[in-house]
């Protein structure tokens, strides 16, 4: 079975892109961003599989 998103997809991962979007962009709020992706609703995503219709 598939590993949960939540488990691939940790604060690091949102963490890495903001950084480098920031140091490109420095307007750029890396910390909101972060914020935004690992918010509450983090911890109930999976990962759903594939193969069916939308």
């Amino acid at each position: 079975m598939a590993e949960p998103l939540k488990a691939v997809y940790d604060p690091p991962f949102a963490r890495n892109p903001a950084r480098l979007l920031q140091a490109a962009y420095p307007p750029f709020d890396a910390e909101g961003f972060e914020r935004r992706i690992m918010d509450e609703m983090w911890g109930e995503l999976e990962r759903k599989n594939g193969g069916g219709s939308a």
